[in-house]
């Protein structure tokens, strides 16, 4: 079974966006799986989720930032979520699943902001 090696960054448009497995309270006391801050230029993923709800969680928070970059924010919270879905089991489907090691990962209280 192929596996992708996950950046540290993406680079999306002119921006570069960090990738971060994070264990914070603030994706876990919240339930999120995972934040964009475009302020920041980060993507935060739960790190405690399993990792098909990680590589799920990437893509949405990829698709987050293709749409501010590329289409002016026309996208709905619903269109990226069942996009995301959709690609995340093509992936499963190809037999192409995520590794993580060059991922930066947190622990303990992060402050992050909005995500926009």
């Amino acid at each position: 079974m192929p596996k992708i090696k996950v950046p540290d960054s993406i680079k999306i448009g002119g921006h570069k966006y960090k990738i971060i497995l994070d264990s914070s309270h603030r994706l876990l006391d919240g339930s999120l799986n995972a934040e964009v801050n475009h302020r920041k230029e980060e993507i935060r993923i739960n790190a405690t989720r399993p990792d098909s709800q990680r590589r799920e969680a990437l893509i949405h928070e990829i698709l987050h930032c293709v749409d501010r970059v590329y289409l002016d924010n026309t996208l709905d919270e619903k269109s990226i979520t069942h996009t995301a879905e959709g690609l995340n089991q093509a992936f499963d489907e190809l037999g192409i699943q995520f590794k993580w090691p060059d991922v930066k990962r947190t622990k303990g209280k992060i402050k992050c902001q909005n995500s926009e």
